[in-house]
């Protein structure tokens, strides 16, 4: 996966990232969940720990990010309705119904519709990245045509005035013969 903004393209969000076998440590092909993990504790502590924002952070540590939040979504109602239990059973029970639980799929919907936001923010730096190094390509091809095709234009119009030249004065050849 590429670890640069400059060079970040939506290819990078293949399906099997991250997944090792044994075979690639010289077992037997079956996948190890261990190696997975390892290798995503280090990319997202080299995410982490890059103060000048070199590393693409985001696709490593967004899964861990959106299981908290849903952690959270459920935690949150939960503790309420506990509170709420001590101090009345019936009012416990009617939040639990009644409050908790689309409270916490509120919670959780707004995490993952921020959550695709950012996401989609992400893609969307990538292109313009993408389409600002294509318009520098452009303006440099175009620069290295324009001197050629300036000069060509120059040459053009002194055999333009020349022929116009010549045809002025034998014109006025033409006068005096007659």
């Amino acid at each position: 996966m590429s670890s640069e903004y400059s060079d970040w393209d939506e290819a990078d969000w293949s399906e099997d990232e991250g997944w090792y076998t044994v075979a690639d440590q010289g077992g037997a092909g079956r996948p190890t969940f261990l190696g997975a993990g390892i290798s995503w504790v280090t990319a997202a502590l080299r995410g982490l720990l890059d103060v000048r924002f070199r590393v693409v952070a985001t696709t490593t540590l967004l899964p861990a990010v959106y299981v908290l939040g849903l952690v959270v979504s459920v935690a949150v109602p939960t503790v309420l309705t506990v509170v709420i239990f001590q101090v009345s059973a019936l009012l416990g029970a009617l939040f639990l119904v009644v409050l908790a639980a689309p409270m916490a799929l509120a919670f959780a919907a707004t995490m993952r519709l921020t959550l695709e936001f950012l996401v989609n923010m992400t893609h969307l730096a990538g292109k313009v990245t993408h389409m600002t190094n294509l318009a520098d390509d452009l303006h440099q091809t175009l620069a290295d045509v324009a001197e050629p095709v300036s000069q060509l234009s120059e040459d053009f119009r002194a055999v333009q005035f020349w022929r116009f030249r010549q045809r002025r004065s034998t014109a006025a050849q033409r006068r005096v013969r007659n």
